[in-house]
């Protein structure tokens, strides 16, 4: 009876180390080895040196400052210009706005923003510089009898435009928390960083991957190569496949994923520090589109104004802009009526 009573106990026993075992592989594999088998839907892939912390501002003294206007093929361009032509590839910032802020620091970083709008991510003015009513009537201040008229619409052009070099950029960021995280180029055996922007995502004690939809795995390295050929710096999440994301939960999360920490990945907005005008302003002109292979033909024209030659600048710039939005306008129209 004794021996028959033993062996009753060593069953329930076996039985509860089985299930210790069972959900111990099961935890193994789920969340560390192979989480895709417990995943119809989705591939995982290992991220490396994942690490999340709160967004310290940043700011930075402007070096350079460049005005880029995007003119398209059948626009009317400003006469008297010297043009060279070159090809683009993936310039994919052109398709962003019509004109482009372009800016070396003094971290030895080049940024640019689109002078469209303003956002809540980068790179873009943050709506308190558009809205800052001082801060613009400061601005004009550097332009003494300059009509504010000219704005017409173009307000982050216009303030953009009234810059100096020493100016400061500082970020005013709607997010607080950064992930910075690698990926490995199945291509190059490369690490390459990102960075995601939002609220800070939930802890875990598990390995993070990402996580790819299944049906965009034949797509995927597209965006692995987009790395070291974008013009833009961050891959759009939001209107791009590859269905992409991290196995972290989460709150609340920027669609972009960042290719380097560059100031303006935040929204930013200007101290007026800088006492000297210089600014070139660059015409170009978009020739010839070849999408499939992501190239553009251009051509280019580049004028240096400084104190020297502001008045230039008022007339030819800042007091031209409805001219600019007009040439647009009607290759626009051009371009359609062509096409019925």
């Amino acid at each position: 009876m004794k021996k028959v009573k033993k062996v009753k106990r060593k069953i329930p026993r076996a039985i509860k180390i089985l299930v210790c075992f069972a959900i111990g592989l099961y935890i193994l594999l789920r969340y560390y080895v192979a989480p895709g088998l417990f995943d119809s839907k989705n591939q995982y892939i290992k991220v490396y040196n994942y690490q999340t912390s709160s967004i310290k501002d940043r700011q930075s003294t402007i070096k350079e400052i460049n005005l880029e206007f995007i003119y398209l093929k059948e626009a009317e361009v400003p006469e008297g210009l010297t043009w060279s032509e070159m090809t683009w590839t993936n310039a994919n910032r052109y398709y962003k706005s019509d004109v482009i802020l372009n800016a070396k620091l003094d971290d030895g970083t080049s940024v640019w923003i689109p002078l469209k709008r303003f956002y809540e991510t980068g790179p873009a003015f943050s709506d308190k510089f558009y809205i800052d009513d001082k801060l613009f009537l400061d601005m004009t201040q550097r332009f003494p009898g300059l009509n504010k008229a000219y704005m017409s619409g173009y307000r982050l052009v216009f303030l953009s435009g009234m810059l100096y070099t020493g100016d400061t950029l500082y970020q005013i960021p709607r997010a607080s928390d950064v992930t910075r995280f690698d990926l490995k180029n199945p291509r190059t055996g490369k690490l390459q960083t990102y960075y995601e922007y939002g609220n800070p995502p939930g802890k875990t004690i598990f390995p993070i991957y990402l996580k790819v939809d299944r049906r965009d795995q034949d797509i995927l390295q597209e965006f692995y190569d987009d790395y070291n050929t974008s013009s833009l710096g961050y891959w759009n999440r939001g209107d791009k496949k590859p269905r992409i994301e991290l196995s972290h939960d989460y709150t609340f999360l920027y669609a972009k994923w960042y290719y380097s920490d560059s100031l303006t990945n935040l929204p930013v907005s200007v101290k007026l520090t800088g006492s000297k005008f210089k600014i070139s302003v660059t015409r170009t002109q978009l020739l010839d589109y070849d999408y499939d292979n992501g190239k553009v033909k251009v051509r280019k024209a580049t004028k240096l104004y400084s104190e020297e030659n502001k008045d230039e600048y008022i007339k030819e710039v800042l007091g031209d802009l409805d001219t600019f939005v007009k040439s647009n306008d009607d290759a626009l129209t051009k371009r359609y009526k062509n096409k019925k």
